[in-house]
Formats: C-alpha cells, sequence, structure tokens
C-alpha cells in the first residue's frame, strides 16, 4: 500500500512539473538520513524529508529532487512541529538599562450599534469577548430597563445590533446582567433583587431563573472559579450611618450552590468615611479593581487599584487620566483580558441621546 501510494505522489509531482524525488515520506520517523529529520509537505503536492538548516524554519528539503537545499517554508510546518531555532534578535530581552514598555489606555471610543436615542448603561463583557450584556431605558416612555445582549464574530469585529434578552425581561426594572467566567451563569438584577438563569452550554438560551435571596445596587463581579462574587450595595448601619454604597462580597462552596451572606469589604484607599463609589469591578484573580462613579459625584475619573494576594490590602488609588471623560465615567469594566475597558459616558456635548457604552484599548 506504502508503495502504491508513493508510485502516485510521484505521478503527480510529474504532471505538476517538479524533478520527481527520490523518495515521498508518509510519517517522520521514514525520515533517518540525518538527525532531527520530518516528513513535511513541499510545494508540489507530496510529503517529503527535511533536516535542520540556517532557514527562517530552521528545516531545509532533502528529496534528491528540484527542491534538495530549498528552505521548507515556515507555513508549511504546524507550530508542534517547528524545530527549536536561535531566538530572532527582536524576541531578545531589552537591555538592563533599557526605559520600560508603558501601555496606555486609548481615550473611550464609542461601541458601534449599540447606543440609541437611550440610556445604554452596565455593559458586560463574556469571557470569550463575544457578547456584551447592557441595559436599555426608553427615555419619555418607560422608567424601567430592560436587558439586551450585542453579539460579534470575533474579538476585534464590530458587535451586530442588540437582541432582547425577552426570556428574562418583565414589566419590572432589569439593571443590568454580568455573565459568570463559565458563561452558563448571568445574573442581573431585578428591583433590585439578584437574580441568576443558568444554561446548559454556551450556545444555549437562558431559561431557568432563580432568586438568590440577595439584593444588591451594582453590577457583580466574580473571581475565576465562580465561588466568590463582589458587589456595591447600601451600606452596613455601622457604617457611616447606613448612608451610601459600599463594597461587599459572598461566596459559595459550589457552583450552582447558595450563595452566603454579603461581607462587608473597606473601600480601598479610604481613610474617612467620604471615599466612595457607586461600581467596583474586580478582576477574576482577585488583585486588581477598577472603580468609577464616585458617590460624590466630584469627580468623573476611573480608578484602579491592587494588592498582593486576594487576602491583602489594596494600596493607593491611581487615577486612568485617558479614561477621564467630560461628564460622568461610570460602570468602567474590563474584559476578560484586561486589554479593554467598557464604560459609559453621558456626553456634554450631546445631552439628548443620554448615556452610551464606550470602550477604551490598552496600546
Amino acid at each position: 500500500m506504502r508503495e502504491f501510494l508513493s508510485l502516485s505522489l510521484l505521478l503527480m509531482v510529474a504532471a505538476c512539473g517538479h524533478t520527481p524525488p527520490t523518495f515521498v515520506c508518509e510519517e517522520t520517523s521514514q525520515c533517518s538520513l540525518h538527525d532531527d529529520g520530518r516528513c513535511v509537505p513541499s510545494p508540489g503536492g507530496y510529503q517529503t524529508c527535511a533536516y535542520p538548516a540556517d532557514c527562517p524554519s530552521g528545516l531545509a528539503y532533502d528529496d534528491n529532487g528540484d527542491l534538495r537545499g530549498t528552505c521548507v517554508e515556515p507555513s508549511f510546518l504546524p507550530d508542534a512541529a517547528m524545530p527549536d531555532a536561535a531566538p530572532h534578535p527582536d524576541s531578545a530581552p531589552p537591555p538592563p538599562d533599557a526605559p520600560p514598555v508603558v501601555r496606555e489606555w486609548a481615550v473611550p471610543e464609542i461601541v458601534a450599534n449599540i447606543n440609541e436615542h437611550d440610556d445604554e448603561l452596565y455593559p458586560a463583557i463574556s469571557a470569550n469577548g463575544l457578547d456584551l450584556y447592557f441595559s436599555r431605558s426608553r427615555r419619555g416612555e418607560s422608567l424601567t430597563y430592560e436587558l439586551y445582549v450585542a453579539r460579534r464574530p470575533g474579538v476585534g469585529q464590530p458587535f451586530g445590533m442588540p437582541q432582547p434578552l425577552t426570556d428574562l425581561n418583565t414589566p419590572d426594572n432589569e439593571l443590568w446582567a454580568v455573565p459568570s467566567p463559565s458563561d452558563l451563569e448571568l445574573y442581573f438584577s431585578r428591583n433590585g433583587a439578584l437574580m441568576v438563569s443558568r444554561r446548559s452550554n454556551p450556545a444555549s438560551t437562558w431559561t431557568e431563573e432563580i432568586n438568590t435571596r440577595l439584593t444588591t445596587s451594582g453590577p457583580v463581579s466574580f473571581t475565576a472559579d465562580g465561588l466568590t462574587m463582589y458587589t456595591t450595595r447600601r451600606c452596613p448601619p455601622e457604617v457611616n450611618s447606613g448612608f451610601g454604597p459600599c463594597l461587599f462580597k459572598s461566596k459559595r462552596s459550589e457552583i450552582g450552590g447558595d450563595w452566603s451572606a454579603w461581607e462587608y469589604l473597606k473601600w480601598p484607599g479610604e481613610e474617612t468615611e467620604t471615599n466612595r463609589w457607586n461600581n467596583a469591578h474586580i478582576s477574576t484573580d482577585g488583585l486588581r479593581m477598577l472603580l468609577s462613579s464616585p458617590f460624590s459625584a466630584s469627580g468623573v475619573r476611573v480608578l484602579q487599584t491592587s494588592r498582593d494576594d486576594a487576602a491583602g490590602e489594596w494600596r493607593g488609588l491611581a487615577v486612568i487620566n485617558n479614561l477621564s471623560l467630560e461628564t460622568t465615567a461610570e460602570s468602567a469594566r474590563w474584559n476578560a483580558t484586561e486589554d479593554e475597558i467598557y464604560l459609559v459616558q453621558d456626553p456634554a456635548a450631546d445631552p439628548i441621546h443620554g448615556f452610551n457604552i464606550y470602550v477604551s484599548t490598552l496600546r
């Protein structure tokens, strides 16, 4: 059978104008003329042996035909088949005295196809970066909000037109929705009650709906394992006389299990009881936090803080200057890879159109 396949390939090669090789391989174990031989594709449509050489791919053909000594194109090799080679000069580490590479958040740009003549609030992107959840209110028609999702075929591509989550929307107020890291749970607010809907796989629709028996005001965020949840809600009576938003967390022992009662957490960088924010998004490893929508409304900036471990103290707050929008900057949330921040702005230059959803990219 092997001889028949080789003969067929030789005839095909001859028909294509290539000098037939003396050997057509089917597997790497046949390439033993030298060390580290590999059976690789060729431009002629057949497979033949190649061996280590000074080539971009690290391999050159040795078929005794017109390809002998020709470098194998890197595109012909799957990543796993690429031989070890000296690092490219461009990939060499910078010298010790080289200035650090500084990445910045770009000035936010409006997210296409999402915003209408309504308020669009609380954007939350799925872990795969393809589904953007948010809430929308029809100005002049209703004081309530409904949940929407917009999808895109790939990261970096535009979102399609938003679709309402008809299985979850009711005449009540569905204010925000946040998918869990597994994308199998969707947490949302209904009249202040924290609801969850589940599905069997990311391609199915949200159907089952459960009241967690917890209440909240701001959107939630999760650790990567889905077992710790953070949010903002009204302060406990012993803190600031129960006035304004405070930070809380809840835990559960397993996915699908009951959540514990909210546990109060001190705001980062807080020296008095005046530093408060309506929105806090904590990264999935629990080590970074975005703060936005200050309760005092005295500032509009988005801030960031970090800590060394999930039980450690938060460091001081750092302002992200490029996210300091004209009027309000709220509901700031990272995507899963933390190279995008979705946020909401009420543009002073266009107040009629209400709150709009923007995105900033780390460049």
